[in-house]
């Protein structure tokens, strides 16, 4: 039982691989890209509230949002007509979470992809992008997820325990206050 979120990452990482086999807004597509956010959903809030959370369970879930965000990415933006802002905008994402998974290396010895609440707003906002894409919904999530790599930046550029299951860099402020 204790192996049920971890379970329930192997299977996001699985149907996310399948997402690359299908055809892009498919019906095979849909049902496998929902139950990749399903699974996302509910891994982390089981683990917690049965008091089954793990280090190897941090690192599956991470690396299955990475595999999922990689699968969708792929197949969607080769058939989306994308302006050129939205190659920048994801450009300095990524650059900036590059940046901040380096640091995180340099001082903590390990990967740290933060579990903030921005990061989880980010991943529904983009786990919805196929059900309602539009360029302002495009606008959304790109704010969104701008700000939740900052946010990750900073909590690991000043923290000095590493807490991957932190809420937000508000939570850094309150736990140095004390």
């Amino acid at each position: 039982m204790k192996q049920i979120p971890n379970l329930l990452s192997v299977a996001r990482i699985f149907f996310a691989i399948l997402l690359l086999f299908t055809e892009p807004l498919s019906r095979s597509f849909l049902f496998s890209y929902s139950l990749c956010g399903i699974s996302d959903m509910l891994d982390g809030p089981i683990a917690r509230k049965y008091n089954w959370s793990s280090s190897l369970g941090i690192w599956l879930d991470s690396l299955a949002d990475l595999i999922f965000f990689a699968a969708a990415s792929t197949t969607l933006i080769p058939i989306l007509f994308l302006p050129a802002w939205f190659f920048w905008c994801l450009g300095a994402i990524l650059l900036i979470r590059c940046v901040s998974y380096i640091i995180g290396a340099c001082r903590f010895r390990q990967f740290a992809s933060l579990h903030t609440w921005s990061n989880k707003l980010t991943g529904l906002l983009l786990f919805l992008f196929p059900f309602f894409f539009s360029p302002r919904w495009l606008v959304l999530v790109f704010l969104v997820a701008l700000w939740a790599s900052f946010e990750e930046l900073l909590i690991v550029f000043l923290t000095t325990d590493l807490n991957k299951n932190i809420g937000s860099l508000a939570s850094l402020k309150h736990k140095c206050k004390h």
